[in-house]
């Protein structure tokens, strides 16, 4: 806001320059700087009403930072599944049922040593076969189950599903997508037909937090998909994530907020 305020002033010593016959500046340089002004300012402006949207988003979640940890947190380990073969030949997968590749296999037995000193209480799972198994090579040696929810699932890429990038990129509802900002593809399916980051959020968020409610205190392994990670990164301010199979983040919640702590 500072920065189009003064990008205003700017526009407001041209127009008196108009107006006055060179009075002020005389020069090219002003002419340049009063149209670099409205075009900052008009994107400043522009941007606004998504974020309020984000922020709208974030406040019927409940996704709000804590003071403070307490002792009744749970303590979540979100962690996105392992490759695929379809990973590969990217192809987008959505909700088709396609299993770990052997690199898949390696990504969660990465996870499963980062945390091989944490006593883990329970493991939950999106539905999907990827999910399942990366849960499966996380739980395995310890004394605990593998709770299937099919609220866990990500996005639904509708038509695209199945399609090589080769294949997709050429779709206009796909690059109408890529064309947006990273604020503007959280409202904005990437195939037609299929769910945003956002709607996915408000099915995926509230079964979240109810597994804090169940778990007070205790340690829990969420295992799911791209969209729901890529809407807690951009809740902890990165806005460009990229989709990284293996990747996890690092939560507490107490089943009314969550407080979104790190991702690695």
């Amino acid at each position: 806001m500072i920065l189009s305020g003064f990008f205003f002033l700017l526009d407001l010593i041209y127009c008196l320059e108009i107006l006055y016959g060179g009075f002020f500046m005389k020069s090219k340089k002003s002419f340049m700087l009063s149209v670099l002004g409205i075009v900052c300012a008009g994107s400043l402006f522009a941007a606004l009403p998504q974020f309020e949207k984000f922020h709208q988003l974030k406040e019927e979640l409940g996704l709000v930072e804590q003071a403070e940890a307490k002792e009744t947190d749970c303590h979540l380990f979100i962690v996105h599944h392992g490759d695929t073969q379809w990973t590969v030949e990217e192809r987008l997968q959505g909700w088709i049922d396609i299993p770990l590749n052997e690199v898949g296999k390696a990504q969660m037995q990465e996870i499963a040593k980062k945390l091989s000193a944490v006593t883990i209480d329970a493991i939950y799972s999106s539905s999907l076969i990827r999910a399942v198994e990366s849960a499966a090579i996380i739980q395995n040696g310890r004394d605990c189950e593998i709770i299937i929810d099919p609220l866990l699932r990500g996005e639904s890429h509708g038509n695209l599903e199945g399609l090589q990038k080769s294949q997709y990129e050429k779709d206009p509802h796909y690059v109408e997508y890529k064309s947006l900002s990273s604020e503007d593809r959280i409202f904005f399916s990437v195939g037609e037909g299929g769910l945003s980051k956002a709607d996915v959020a408000r099915f995926s968020i509230p079964a979240i937090k109810e597994i804090c409610r169940k778990h007070p205190g205790q340690n829990v392994v969420v295992v799911t998909h791209g969209g729901v990670l890529k809407f807690m990164n951009f809740l902890l301010g990165n806005y460009t994530p990229e989709e990284i199979h293996g990747e996890m983040l690092r939560i507490d919640g107490d089943g009314t907020h969550l407080s979104l702590l790190s991702s690695s």
